[in-house]
């Protein structure tokens, strides 16, 4: 059975729940990795259930089988202590290595296995941005004649306060503002980042060298300055594409022996994000 474990509102583990009734491992061995296939491409899983296996036989060739594949997958038996009556390891909770479980076992009278329970010693938590608050007016709306009547106002008002003249004057003039264009509170719209690894700093000096060449073009449209932008857009294109090629290529050597890893770089290479952005232009096509 498959399911969804929610913790903190925010971290979500994608899990399997398994029982496996008593019979030969071997047909449980032909079905086991299409079962674990929904949880390939997930960031964070766990498998649990009574496998039936006898986990703690080391010798057994069939459990060794399981216990290796499980590796190759970059599945790992947390603990593996006894959860059968006969102090066998029946029941078991696989998860990825980095995460960290406290197990423990409770005998329960009415049944032959224990009762397994496990706690997160620790998870990464997200990191939630805290927007920037900012005060606007809208200058826009103070006409020149209202302004000049509340600023008259306001002044006549201040001539009897114990306030130097200078400060007079600014209070005056804040008063006018807040009565003809409020503050407001507002939150600035971020730009998005590219989330591009293979994006490093050289190919940072390069694009701005191929805006600022686009800048003189556009300040002085010459058959120079438009040869000049072309050359610069192609050496950006070329090292972005070398770029991204040598990561992947990187990244699928380093996961080679880990076919978790694995399927995670295919699946970016195949449905990539793209380079970054360059806006064409029809005279440089």
């Amino acid at each position: 059975m498959a399911f969804k474990l929610l913790l903190d509102k925010s971290l979500v583990f994608e899990g399997l729940l398994i029982y496996r009734p008593p019979g030969p491992v071997s047909k449980f061995l032909s079905i086991w990795t299409s079962l674990l296939e929904p949880l390939i491409m997930a960031p964070k899983a766990i498998i649990l259930g009574d496998f039936n296996i006898h986990f703690d036989n080391t010798s057994d060739l069939l459990v060794e089988e399981f216990l290796n594949l499980m590796v190759v997958l970059d599945w790992v038996l947390k603990d593996g202590m006894a959860t059968h009556r006969a102090g066998h390891t029946l029941d078991g909770i696989f998860t990825h290595p980095e995460e960290e479980l406290y197990l423990s076992t409770t005998p329960l009278e009415w049944m032959d296995h224990a009762l397994l329970t496990f706690k997160f010693l620790s998870r990464q938590q997200p990191i939630i941005p805290i927007p920037q608050k900012i005060l606007t007016r809208s200058w826009r709306n103070i006409e020149a004649e209202p302004l000049k009547v509340t600023l008259t106002h306001n002044w006549n008002d201040l001539k009897a306060s114990t306030l130097s003249p200078l400060a007079r004057f600014n209070l005056g003039i804040k008063q006018a503002m807040d009565s003809l264009a409020p503050a407001r509170i507002s939150v600035p719209r971020t730009r998005k980042k590219p989330n591009q690894p293979w994006f490093y700093q050289a190919l940072k000096l390069l694009q701005r060298k191929y805006r600022q060449k686009e800048r003189c073009w556009k300040l002085s449209p010459r058959e120079a300055e438009r040869v000049e932008l072309k050359l610069a857009l192609n050496i950006y294109k070329e090292a972005c594409r070398a770029a991204k090629s040598d990561y992947f290529t990187r990244k699928i050597s380093e996961a080679a022996n880990s076919s978790r890893e694995l399927f995670r770089n295919v699946n970016d290479l195949t449905t990539p994000l793209g380079t970054p952005k360059v806006e064409n232009s029809s005279a440089i096509k």
